[in-house]
Parts: structure tokens; C-alpha cells; sequence
């Protein structure tokens, strides 16, 4: 298609390349327009010159061919978008993702007890002792008919002949010493092993409470008497009430610090047996004939 100009009134009209030297009559204002050659085609200015003259088709003694009269479309809404938008736009999309997936961001919030690890939290609460947390319908563990050995070595002569049983959240291991007091401890199994908690006197050597505490459980350790204990604590699988002790996957260890009780106030700790973020306590691991035979005469200052 070839464009024709009205240098009149600027009325824009197209005609085919078949039209080429042909005239046709601008709807508009009735002129006679001339149709170029895309090549042919005169300057703007000189175009307006030649429009202003009368150009009759008699004269030409050429055909006329009527002209199709369009007006000129509008710009489509993506053309009138700057292109400085477009781009601030990426930009920020970039800025946007780079903000979500930064690896510094902080995770989400988690009130899970971690599960493993060496550094236990005690954390010193309200003299009100929080009930024990228990779980109800814990089926025991099937007793196995062969033991494993522990990976520190044989089981122990005591073991041999005998089978291993699952014992219920404070069911006591030796029967409790020293109970006229105030004060408590309350225990909680965050790992996921079945523990043996021990309470000692760090002067004595003496047990006060000897308590089975199973994975994902608490007890409270209820009416210390003044005074100085330590807390220990072993981990594992398969016990063996002969033994009073785990015979596979075992761990010993105790709260470096003692937990001292005073005559003057009640006191009452929480005591995690795993890693709590923030703790302020720490364990040790200790031998298990420590464990085992009492700690008398191994005090431990805090």
C-alpha cells in the first residue's frame, strides 16, 4: 500500500502499487492527489506546494481512482509505556527475590526442644512446681531375645540370661532418701532415648532419688532437702533391672554444676536433659563406675 498526503487538510489515503501515476479525489476537500512511487516521492514541503495547485482530472485525461480514507491509528497502551518503567520495574522484581531467598535470612520461630547434644539448659523458674508431663497409651518395648553388644564393649556378666524391659516414667530404680524438703527439680527427657536419672548428695555420695524417665517425658523430683546435689543421668537402650543400667548404646554424664537447696527459700529448677538454646547449665560425661558406685568424695563446685 502507498500513502497518500492531502498537502490541503492532511487527510491520509491509501492506494495499491497498481495505482502508481493515477490520481484520486481527496474525500475530504475534493482535490485531486497523484499517486508516487514509493522512490518518486517529493519532500513534504515540496508536496504542500504542489497540493496548493489545481489539478483538474479532465486535463490528466488519466482515470480516477477512489481513494480509501483511514484516519490514523491511535498508539497501542504498550507503546505509550516509557521504557524507563519496564526497566525500574525489573529492578525491583530482582530486588524483590534476592530479599526472599538472601541465605541470612533468620528461619522461622521453632519451640522444638533440640534432641541431641551436651550442652543442657537448668533454668531457675517460681516456686510452684509444674505437674508432671506424662504420656499416656506408651506401649513397652518387646523384650528382644538376644542382647546387643554395647559398642564400649561385651554386656556385662550381670546381663547374660537376662531380658531387657521398658520401665514407666518415674518408676523408681532404689528407693527415695531425704524427702522432708521443699524444694523439686522437674526433669525433662527431650532425646530420643530412655534415661536413668540419679540425684546425689555432693558431699555424701548418697542417692537421694534413682528414677526411670522414658524418651520425650518429664518428673518432677519432689521433696529435696537442703542442701547440695548432683544430678546425673545416664542414656541408652536395653536395661536390665539386675544391672540398673543400659547395656546398649549407653552414655553417662551429670550436670557440671550442683544444684544447691537453702534453708531460707523454696527453690525449684527445670532441668533439660538435652541442648536447650539459651541454657545456662552444662554436662560432662563421666565414667560409668562413677555412675554406678556413687560419686562420694567427688564434689563438684559450681
Amino acid at each position: 500500500m502507498i500513502d497518500v498526503i492531502c498537502p490541503a487538510d492532511g487527510t491520509l489515503h491509501y492506494a495499491d502499487e497498481s495505482s502508481v501515476g493515477k490520481t484520486l479525489r481527496c474525500r475530504t476537500c475534493g482535490k485531486s492527489l497523484t499517486v508516487e512511487a514509493e522512490d518518486q516521492r517529493a519532500p513534504i514541503g515540496i508536496k504542500q506546494e504542489l497540493g496548493e495547485q489545481k489539478v483538474e482530472a479532465s486535463t490528466t485525461g488519466e482515470p480516477q481512482v477512489e481513494s480509501k480514507t483511514e484516519r490514523p491509528r491511535p498508539p497501542t497502551i504498550i507503546h505509550r509505556i516509557p521504557p524507563l518503567l519496564g526497566a525500574i520495574a525489573l529492578v525491583a522484581i530482582v530486588v524483590m527475590l534476592l530479599i526472599a531467598f538472601w541465605p541470612g535470612n533468620p528461619p522461622p520461630d521453632s519451640n522444638q526442644i533440640p534432641s541431641s547434644g551436651t550442652n543442657p539448659a537448668v533454668q531457675e523458674t517460681s516456686p510452684q512446681p509444674a505437674p508432671a508431663k506424662r504420656t499416656p497409651n506408651v506401649r513397652p518395648m518387646k523384650a528382644k531375645p538376644a542382647l546387643e553388644r554395647n559398642p564400649a564393649g561385651a554386656a556385662p556378666p550381670c546381663a547374660q540370661g537376662r531380658e531387657a524391659v521398658r520401665l514407666k516414667t518415674g518408676e523408681r530404680i532404689e528407693p527415695d532418701g531425704g524427702t522432708s524438703g521443699a524444694s523439686n527439680i522437674q526433669v525433662m527427657n527431650a532425646g530420643g532415648l530412655d534415661a536413668a536419672v540419679k540425684l546425689v548428695d555432693s558431699v555424701t555420695g548418697k542417692t537421694s532419688r534413682f528414677v526411670y524417665v522414658q524418651a520425650g517425658h518429664s518428673f518432677a523430683i519432689e521433696g529435696i532437702e537442703t542442701g547440695a546435689y548432683l544430678l546425673q543421668f545416664q542414656y541408652g537402650r536395653d536395661w536390665i533391672p539386675e544391672c540398673r543400667q543400659f547395656v546398649r548404646s549407653s552414655e553417662y554424664a551429670e550436670f557440671a554444676a550442683p544444684f544447691v537447696f537453702m534453708d531460707d527459700r523454696i527453690r525449684f529448677y527445670e532441668a533439660t536433659l538435652s541442648p536447650v538454646v539459651g541454657g545456662r547449665s552444662l554436662t560432662r560425661k563421666i565414667d560409668p563406675k562413677r555412675f554406678l558406685e556413687g560419686a562420694q568424695g567427688n564434689g563438684v563446685s559450681p
